[in-house]
């Protein structure tokens, strides 16, 4: 939901499993992995966490916590992929910007609401999680990802997903131009 109407408890929680979720797992595996010829970590994060979109604040913080794994794989050279989805459709988006449209998540009308009185009308661009917006299916996504990590080369960094050129094309601009992009 939007960074001011989201309770301090709930974006913990978000930030809890999406970032150390990840962190404990790998201190636990990494040190039996370093014993393997060909050991891989793979972590699943978001484009997200390198443009942000609206009204999922905590989970756009949350992702780009996982830049944690570029020093991982520096750190632990012998590990191989890491990996950024893109725009596979999940019920996120649909679940971020439920509860702050209706005000749900809070006992009075949300601050956010009151301060932006516009902000309900503005279209985001990438919000929603439609095939009719290029959305990749989490089955496609699954297939793709499984052949390209289990390949005899496979890549260190794979981007694959829904909107996965445009939104490298948007890192590559001003940010500003960028989010004004995102919000036309």
């Amino acid at each position: 939901g939007l960074l001011l109407d989201t309770p301090f408890e709930e974006g913990l929680k978000v930030v809890q499993t999406n970032f150390f979720g990840f962190v404990r797992p790998v201190k636990s595996i990494v040190p039996l992995m370093a014993k393997c010829q060909h050991s891989t970590v793979l972590a699943i994060d978001s484009i997200l966490g390198e443009i942000a979109t609206p009204f999922q604040g905590f989970h756009n913080a949350s992702k780009a916590a996982l830049h944690y794994t570029e020093t991982l794989r520096m750190e632990c050279e012998p590990l191989k992929a890491l990996v950024a989805s893109e725009s596979i459709k999940s019920k996120i988006a649909t679940r971020s910007t439920s509860r702050w449209r209706n005000g749900s998540n809070t006992s009075c009308e949300p601050l956010s609401i009151q301060l932006f009185p516009l902000l309900l009308s503005r279209p985001c661009r990438f919000q929603s999680q439609t095939k009719n917006y290029g959305v990749m299916d989490t089955d496609e996504f699954a297939v793709i990802f499984v052949w390209r990590i289990t390949s005899s080369d496979p890549p260190q960094c794979l981007s694959l997903g829904g909107f996965s050129t445009r939104m490298w094309l948007l890192k590559w601009l001003p940010r500003t131009t960028a989010q004004a992009l995102i919000w036309a």
